[in-house]
């Protein structure tokens, strides 16, 4: 899918696969979502990790756009 959006919005590679665009996503894989889940239960509030995990995929799609938008070359 990123070559598509590359070819199809004529996007900067080294803009959209540099550090700043993954540094925003480094940290939010299945061990930081386990140990949120393990905080959520030992605070008895396994509904606050729902909203933990649809939050951080609203957060991944936005970065997702933001990297996208930045990556998109200046008509100048």
């Amino acid at each position: 899918m990123e070559r598509f959006l590359e070819r199809r919005f004529r996007l900067d590679p080294l803009r959209f696969w540099d550090e700043g665009a993954l540094a925003g996503v480094v940290n939010l894989g299945l061990t930081t979502q386990l140990f949120f889940l393990g905080v959520f239960l030992l605070f008895h509030q396994p509904g606050a990790y729902l909203t933990f995990v649809l939050l951080q995929a609203l957060y991944l799609g936005l970065w997702y756009l933001w990297r996208i938008v930045r990556s998109i070359p200046s008509p100048r």
